[in-house]
């Protein structure tokens, strides 16, 4: 099995979001509380709620026949994009059908995006078991397959100059230490970086995207991300397999105190060459001390 990394960027909500499910024909409306989560399942901390686990939680509360569970799928449209996308199952209860009625008033576009149905603006759903998104889902940023990578973990002491000395007896005082991670991801096709690049159809056939997906932009790691100096959660290795985190090498990362990586996008990248727009995603991110399991570096 490839090892691929996954990326989880926070997915903010300003006000509460109300979505519409279908089932066996009806129509129900459930609201998801105004916060910031993140886009996995069985929450492992509080500081990092699950969106995930809040939509299961309106499906499976009593109101519906079927219980629901979201899992880790192929897109129907960017099928080449291995585990890039979702589902959800239907894991129990006798339905003839279900699924999202984008149709029945506003639904959020951020949640669309996330079910891997961006744009989408008619009722998605099945008479079967299964409902796959169309497009790769956002609110994380999963390794592409053909991606060659480094990372290495460091420490590093945050020092300051003690201003009452001369130049000559400068004494710098440490008070404390901070854990460090090193991250390089190279030959990432542009379409899996930049905004706008997969509409054009070589750009998406590069990338193994449908022409105009755009769940899975390194772009928006940075924008909600790092830019914002929140946190992100970073799954080591193992990315691709399944849509928790608790139970994979993880740790969480940030931005540093003014660092040149949340100020400008240009940062995180280096051009590989004119003639092939392909990319490395290179940069340093700060270690949360406490949460996280992987300990490499």
């Amino acid at each position: 099995m490839i090892k691929r990394d996954l990326w989880l960027y926070p997915i903010e909500f300003a006000e509460n979001v109300s979505f519409r499910f279908i089932e066996s024909g009806a129509v129900y409306l459930f609201v998801i509380p105004a916060g910031i989560y993140y886009a996995y399942r069985n929450e492992f901390s509080a500081e990092y709620p699950s969106l995930f686990d809040v939509i299961e939680g309106n499906l499976n509360g009593g109101v519906l026949t079927g219980n629901y569970e979201f899992q880790v799928a192929t897109p129907t449209l960017s099928s080449d994009f291995s585990d890039g996308g979702i589902k959800l199952v239907k894991t129990s209860g006798s339905v003839s059908n279900f699924g999202w009625a984008f149709s029945y008033g506003t639904f959020d576009d951020t949640l669309k995006d996330v079910l891997g149905f961006a744009g989408a603006d008619s009722n998605r759903f099945t008479s079967g078991t299964e409902l796959v998104g169309d497009l790769a889902r956002s609110g994380c940023w999963l390794e592409p397959e053909i991606s060659f990578r480094k990372k290495r973990g460091n420490a590093k002491k945050i020092q300051f100059r003690n201003p009452g000395h001369t130049s000559r007896t400068i004494q710098n005082t440490r008070w404390g230490s901070l854990r460090v991670r090193r991250v390089r991801y190279g030959w990432i096709p542009a379409a899996h970086v930049h905004e706008g690049k997969v509409s054009e159809p070589g750009y998406a056939e590069v990338a193994r995207l449908a022409q105009g997906d755009e769940g899975n932009l390194w772009f928006d790691v940075w924008e909600h991300g790092l830019s914002t100096y929140r946190h992100s959660i970073l799954i080591h290795d193992e990315g691709a397999d399944d849509l928790e985190v608790a139970s994979h090498p993880f740790e969480i990362v940030y931005a540093g105190a003014e660092s040149a990586f949340a100020s400008d996008f240009g940062e995180t990248l280096q051009e590989r060459g004119e003639l092939a727009d392909f990319w490395t995603i290179d940069l340093v991110v700060e270690r949360h001390p406490t949460i996280g399991n992987y300990g490499v570096g």
